[in-house]
C-alpha cells in the first residue's frame, strides 16, 4: 500500500499534453471505422485529424511525442521538441489516409517524413540498416522498437507509392530485427534494449506490450511486402505471445529475470487484441476482447489507463493518448467482427478525443519529481549493496 501510494505521487500526471501518438492512433481508428461502416462522419473526422498531424510535423520532417521521458540510463530528449523514430507512425497513418481517400494534400508531409527517415538511418556492416530511437540526440541504436515502426512505415510507403528506393533499407531493417530476437525453439522475443547492451543488468528488460505493438506492425508489413525475415519474426513472436496469453490473459507489462510488473498499462496491453486477429483463433481473440471490455472500459465513457493484473483499478483518470491506443485496437477488431457494443464504445471514445482536442493528462512525462525519485532509488540501491 505504501509503495503504491509513493508511486502514485511520483507518477502524478501532467495536464494539457498533445501527443503525436494520440493523433495517429485516432486517425487509424476513424479510417477503420469508415472502412467498416462507410459513414461520412468518420471521413470528416479523418480529414480533421490528418490536418492536425500535418500541423504538428516538425521542420525536419519528423514528429515529437509531445513530452520528455526517460528511455535509457540518463537518457532523455535533449530538446523540448524533438523528432523521435517511433513517432514516424504519424507518417504511416497519413499513408493509410492517402491510400483510402487519395487526398493529395498529405503527400508533401509524407515525403518529408520519409526523407527524415532516410536522413537518420544508416547501414551497419554489409546487410543491416538501423535508425536510432532519438537520432537528434543519440546516434547509437539502443531501443530497437524504433526500427520496427520505421520499417513498417517504409514498407507501406514503398507499397502505396511504388518507390523501391527504400527496399534495401526495408530488407536491412527486417534482417536486423530478426537477428535481435532471443529465440528458444520456435518462440522468440526482443529485449527492450539492443541485445549488445545486455552485459549491463540495467539494460535487461522484456517489455511485452511493446513486443505486441511491434508484432502487429510486422503482421501489417506481411500484408503488402513479402520478406522471409519478417515471416520468421511473425512466427517466433506470435508463438511467444500466445504462450504468455495461454498462461494468463493478464500478460505482465514488464519482466526482468524472474520478476514481473503487477500493473497493466492498458494503452500497451491492447496491442495483444490487434495481434490476435492474425492468429486465426477466434476464442482467444474474444477472450482478450472481453477481458479488455470488462476490466478496462469504465462504462462512463473512457478506459482506465492502469489496472492491476487482478482487475483492480490503479488509475481512473482520463488519458487521451491511452484511450487512442485502445480505440485503435478495438477498431481493428471491429473491421473483422461486427459488434454493436464495441461500435458504441468507439464512437463515445472518438467524441471524447474530439471534445478535448486530443490533449489532456499524461502520466509518462519526465517530471522533476520523477528525476528526483529515480536518483534517490539509485543511491539507495548502491548503499544497500555496500
Amino acid at each position: 500500500m505504501i509503495k503504491d501510494n509513493i508511486l502514485k505521487f511520483v507518477n502524478k500526471p501532467v495536464a494539457n499534453i498533445l501527443s503525436s501518438q494520440t493523433l495517429y492512433e485516432a486517425l487509424f481508428t476513424t479510417i477503420n471505422m469508415d472502412l467498416k461502416y462507410g459513414d461520412e462522419t468518420y471521413k470528416i473526422q479523418s480529414q480533421e485529424i490528418a490536418k492536425l498531424i500535418i500541423k504538428t510535423q516538425l521542420e525536419d520532417g519528423g514528429f515529437d511525442i509531445g513530452y520528455n521521458f526517460s528511455f535509457g540510463k540518463n537518457m532523455n530528449k535533449q530538446h523540448q521538441k524533438e523528432s523521435t523514430a517511433p513517432e514516424i507512425l504519424s507518417i504511416y497513418a497519413l499513408i493509410k489516409y492517402y491510400s483510402v481517400y487519395q487526398d493529395d494534400s498529405v503527400k508533401q508531409a509524407i515525403l518529408k517524413g520519409i526523407n527524415w527517415v532516410k536522413n537518420y538511418s544508416y547501414k551497419i556492416g554489409n546487410n543491416y540498416w538501423v535508425i536510432p530511437y532519438a537520432p537528434c540526440s543519440y546516434k547509437e541504436v539502443h531501443i530497437t522498437n524504433a526500427i520496427t515502426f520505421t520499417v513498417a512505415t517504409l514498407a507501406y510507403y514503398m507499397y502505396v507509392f511504388k518507390d523501391e528506393s527504400v527496399k534495401e533499407m526495408c530488407d536491412g531493417m527486417l534482417l536486423f530485427m530478426n537477428d535481435e530476437l532471443i529465440k528458444e525453439g520456435q518462440s522468440g522475443h526482443w529485449n527492450y534494449f539492443d541485445k549488445k547492451l545486455m552485459g549491463d543488468p540495467f539494460y535487461i528488460k522484456v517489455d511485452n506490450y511493446h513486443i505486441a505493438q511491434q508484432l502487429f506492425f510486422h503482421q501489417c508489413i506481411d500484408q503488402f511486402y513479402d520478406n522471409e525475415d519478417n515471416k520468421e519474426i511473425i512466427e517466433c513472436v506470435s508463438n511467444y505471445l500466445k504462450d504468455k496469453l495461454n498462461k494468463s490473459l493478464a500478460v505482465p507489462y514488464i519482466e526482468v529475470k524472474d520478476k514481473a510488473s503487477s500493473d497493466i498499462h492498458t494503452w500497451g496491453y491492447c496491442a495483444l487484441l490487434a495481434c490476435s486477429l492474425y492468429w486465426n483463433n477466434q476464442k482467444l481473440t474474444n477472450d482478450i476482447k472481453n477481458f479488455m471490455y470488462e476490466k478496462m472500459w469504465n462504462k462512463r465513457s473512457y478506459f482506465y489507463p492502469v489496472i492491476k493484473r487482478t482487475g483492480e483499478i490503479v488509475e481512473d483518470c482520463y488519458y487521451p493518448r491511452s484511450d487512442a491506443w485502445l480505440l485503435h485496437a478495438f477498431s481493428e477488431y471491429i473491421l473483422i467482427n461486427g459488434d454493436v457494443n464495441i461500435k458504441e464504445m468507439i464512437n463515445t471514445g472518438l467524441k471524447n478525443l474530439n471534445k478535448c482536442e486530443y490533449q489532456g493528462y499524461e502520466n509518462h512525462v519526465l517530471t522533476k519529481r520523477k528525476v528526483f525519485f529515480n536518483k534517490t532509488v539509485i543511491v539507495v540501491k548502491k548503499l544497500l549493496k555496500k
